[in-house]
């Protein structure tokens, strides 16, 4: 079952995760409580793709950055 991870920072503006970043993301973050995995979706936006419609690389890192560091945060406290 996943679990919604609560967002801690106090004040929500990072471009990732902060809900108070009109420019950002609004990611939102889960526990798998078996695995012990922590997950996020993201469907991009027109604003963020390049050439392809492919979902711009910068961006990708980004995500990738942000999920390492939420599970690194959240499982080891």
């Amino acid at each position: 079952m996943k679990k919604e991870i609560p967002n801690l920072f106090p004040d929500q503006d990072c471009f990732f995760c902060g809900v108070n970043n009109p420019a950002g993301l609004k990611l939102r973050f889960f526990l798998h409580e078996e695995t012990k995995e922590v997950s996020t979706e993201y469907v991009g936006t027109r604003n963020f793709m390049g050439l392809g419609n492919v979902l711009h690389g910068g961006i990708q890192s980004g995500i990738i950055d942000e999920i390492m560091g939420w599970t690194t945060h959240f499982l080891t406290k």
